[in-house]
């Protein structure tokens, strides 16, 4: 049985008192939890700090693929060098970006949300080639929905994929 990790504390409490007679505290699910989500979703500061690795591994085994990044200061950072965050990371393959030629001229693009620590939004551009066959062009992490964030990643398409 699989179950969300927004579900609320107070009704896990619940559910282990009607199941097992045992009133268990708020710390001990909250950690229980927490602990349960970093077996399913690994660290999430890991995760974020490799992930630049991961896009300079994607680039060298994929020449030509296109990476973009916008980098933030951390101005909460206390050591001497200051910090940077992610902010927003884009990348689309050399593969798609030739196969965009032979697709009809319309792209859609969505986005969905990330849950976790780091929450945010993946937006994906795609295609259909004239055979009904869906491309996927480009994609993007960006931290929240917004006119920069959106303007970003259409100007990064239209450049890196559209060659405009």
């Amino acid at each position: 049985m699989q179950i969300s990790p927004e579900l609320p504390i107070a009704t896990i409490i619940e559910v282990v008192k009607e199941k097992f007679q045992f009133t268990i505290s708020y710390k001990k699910v909250w950690l229980a939890r927490m602990n349960a989500m970093a077996m399913v979703f690994r660290n999430c500061d890991k995760s974020y700090r490799m992930l630049p690795r991961y896009m300079d591994v994607l680039q060298a085994f994929n020449p030509g693929t296109v990476v973009m990044w916008v980098m933030i200061p951390n101005l909460h950072s206390t050591s001497i060098r200051t910090e940077m965050y992610m902010n927003y990371v884009f990348w689309a393959f050399k593969l798609a970006i030739e196969g965009f030629k032979y697709c009809r001229p319309v792209i859609c693009i969505d986005d969905t949300h990330l849950y976790g620590k780091y929450e945010g939004k993946i937006v994906a551009a795609t295609a259909v080639t004239v055979a009904d066959k869906i491309v996927p062009l480009a994609f993007a992490v960006v931290d929240k929905e917004m006119i920069e964030s959106w303007s970003w990643f259409i100007t990064l398409l239209r450049r890196h994929v559209c060659h405009d």
